[in-house]
């Protein structure tokens, strides 16, 4: 569904919760975000430690889901070097294997970046700036259901 950007902050603002249990299980890659350390967003996101993946460029964003398998989240900037993240997510989407990879997207708000984004198959469109508390609360209700439906 596409919203428009009045009701696409207000679902935004909806997810923002936080859990108190660290996830052990659940691999995170973040693609670009050079400003984001590490550090804080693996305790924003209350993953345990060596859980969370970085890579700077689209075509390592790739080989990194490529290399690990337990990787379960993409959250990933639009604005990737030598590769954007709408041809990243047509990439790897192409890829039998990812298809319960949860694309994230993070890029500014413009509707046709949003059409765009879930087109190419992100589970979801973030606008810009990064902010850990939606991603947060994203991720953990994703994880939720993916537990759910392991049960």
């Amino acid at each position: 569904m596409i919203l428009p950007e009045s009701e696409f902050i207000f679902e935004k603002k909806k997810f923002v919760t936080k859990t108190s249990e660290c996830k052990s299980d659940c691999k995170v890659l973040l693609a670009g975000f050079p400003e984001v350390t590490s550090e804080g967003f693996e305790h924003t996101l209350c993953l345990s430690p060596g859980m969370l993946i970085r890579s700077c460029t689209g075509a390592e964003t790739i080989e990194k889901c490529l290399a690990d398998p337990a990787i379960r989240f993409l959250v990933m900037d639009v604005a990737l070097e030598g590769m954007n993240g709408f041809e990243v997510t047509q990439q790897i989407r192409k890829i039998h294997d990812f298809s319960d990879l949860v694309i994230i997207l993070v890029g500014w708000y413009s509707l046709a970046s949003v059409n765009m984004a879930l087109a190419v198959g992100c589970n979801e469109f973030i606008v810009k700036p990064l902010d850990h508390n939606v991603i947060n609360g994203l991720l953990n209700e994703t994880y939720k259901e993916i537990e759910a439906r392991n049960l």
